[in-house]
């Protein structure tokens, strides 16, 4: 078909700008497709009531106005530069091609990724837009450096830059790797499947048979040992190091547990138990009148 007359010069050696009917119009025009765009992403789930929809259908919005504001500033920024001026136009295309590049990963990327997807797309606008005209192709929207420009760069982006891609894989091998490998970012099953607050702590958040994954074995040992101490006189007040003790000798047969921290009292991590660990404790007498009325 060619080119709209009037597109370039007689020799098509030079191209020429044709104006536009309306600028407020074509500002309107890509506010609608900007908001559009939230449905667009956000609505891509077919779903918003099953669990976890939600989250996902906010984080794909949310990544889209992101991307597209950061291409939209990014095309201000160099226009001014090149320019000295403040475009519109092209500030609306790059924001809608910074939509089209968040459609790729935006269910699955975070936040901050959307500075580069965003930047990215409006630099591969700016330099398609460019090219399409060095070429003599007559493209009145944009369109294909709009869609192509910013659909292919979130494509790239989205590889290396999405919760699983490639970047987080290099940087979680390269700078942490050799943690996982000496086993510093790990605590012993039994206290990952019993909870962290006794063993980072040194203090039980709950009684202890509310947390319903063994650490109420303990309250077993304080009345097997309060009904040892019953037939020979006075019973001590049992602190959570005796009851410790008394656990991971009556458990002596498990080398898992004689790993964990609770069940050896001199390897609390909490400085206020530093020097509990490897001070002996001498239990207070308390009276056999009194251990009865308990």
């Amino acid at each position: 078909m060619g080119p709209r007359i009037g597109r370039f010069n007689e020799d098509n050696s030079e191209s020429l700008e044709l104006k536009g009917h309306s600028v407020p119009f074509t500002a309107l025009g890509g506010f609608i497709l900007m908001f559009g765009f939230l449905a667009f992403n956000g609505g891509s789930t077919g779903a918003i009531s099953p669990e976890g929809t939600g989250n996902t259908v906010a984080l794909a919005m949310t990544n889209t106005i992101l991307c597209g504001s950061f291409a939209a500033l990014t095309c201000l920024f160099i226009f001014y530069v090149r320019r000295g001026k403040l475009s519109l136009l092209l500030s609306i295309n790059a924001a809608l091609a910074g939509m089209v590049a968040a459609c790729a990963g935006c269910d699955a990327s975070q936040p901050w990724t959307t500075a580069i997807t965003g930047s990215g797309a409006a630099i591969m606008y700016i330099l398609l837009s460019n090219a399409i005209v060095k070429f003599k192709i007559d493209d009145p929207l944009d369109a294909f450096a709009v869609h192509f420009g910013g659909g292919s760069w979130g494509l790239i982006t989205t590889c290396f830059l999405r919760d699983d891609g490639i970047l987080p894989a290099i940087f979680t091998n390269g700078h942490v790797g050799h943690a996982f490998l000496i086993g510093k970012l790990r605590i012993p099953a039994e206290i990952e499947v019993k909870g962290l607050d006794i063993y980072m702590h040194g203090e039980s958040a709950y009684p202890l048979h509310a947390y319903g994954h063994g650490w109420d074995d303990v309250e077993a040992v304080r009345k097997m040992t309060a009904a040892k101490k019953l037939s020979n006189g006075p019973v001590p007040e049992l602190s959570l190091e005796q009851l410790a003790s008394a656990y991971e000798a009556s458990t002596l047969g498990n080398e898992d547990r004689k790993k964990s921290v609770y069940h050896n009292p001199q390897h609390y991590e909490h400085p206020e138990f530093h020097h509990k660990g490897f001070k002996k404790i001498v239990p207070k007498p308390t009276s056999r009148a009194a251990v009865i009325r308990e």
